[in-house]
This record gives C-alpha cells, sequence and structure tokens, in this order.
C-alpha cells in the first residue's frame, strides 16, 4: 500500500499504527484516524459542571461512577448515596489513559 502511494504521489488513510509508522518512514503522508478521533474528542476541563447518572460504586469508599453519553467514565467523591440517581458534578481533574479519559469530579454544592 506505501509503494503504491508513493507510485501514485498520494497519501494514506488508516487506523493501523505500524502502516502509519511504515509509511512515515518513507515519506508518505498518512492520516491515522484514531489519533484524528483524540484530537475531536470533547474535552473536559477543570471547573466545568457536568450532569452524570452514577451507575455503580467506585473503587474508594464514598465514591459513585458513572459515564457520559461517549463512554467517558466519572468518579465523584462523597456520592455513594447518590448511585442510582441524576447528580450535578463539577470536574477536578482529567486523567486521560490508554483506555479513554478519566474524570474525576465532586459534587455540585447547591446553594442554601
Amino acid at each position: 500500500m506505501v509503494e503504491l502511494a508513493q507510485e501514485l504521489r498520494t497519501g494514506i488513510i488508516t487506523v493501523d499504527l505500524p502502516l502509519q509508522k511504515l509509511a512515515e518512514l518513507k515519506d508518505v503522508s498518512c492520516l491515522n484516524l484514531d489519533q484524528l478521533n483524540e484530537l475531536l474528542r470533547l474535552s473536559h476541563v477543570p471547573g466545568e459542571q457536568l450532569s452524570v447518572l452514577l451507575a455503580k460504586e467506585g473503587k474508594e469508599p464514598g465514591q459513585g461512577v458513572g459515564y457520559l453519553e461517549d463512554g467517558t467514565m466519572v468518579v465523584v467523591s462523597n456520592a455513594h448515596d447518590q448511585i442510582g440517581g441524576e447528580v450535578s458534578v463539577v470536574v477536578r481533574n482529567v486523567k486521560a489513559t490508554s483506555m479513554g479519559t478519566l474524570i474525576f469530579a465532586v459534587l455540585e454544592e447547591t446553594p442554601t
């Protein structure tokens, strides 16, 4: 495929990382759709407010865990008693892992 792209003076679109590396070594432009997806994925920032349905307990005591529509896991501190309900949270930290993005949040304080 790389040789054909060289011959046709064109690039390659792929999800195959080894093919991308080979193309780059041969000076063939290559777009990796997985990398593009990561760049286009919505990012969340500390201080942002989200609404999430807490589906289960977290690993640490008191945590509740929910998921955003895109599958991003949201771990909420001190939310164990809210499991099964939808809660408003504030993002405290965002961590990128090999499995995807992990959001750590706290319950949004409600004005009294």
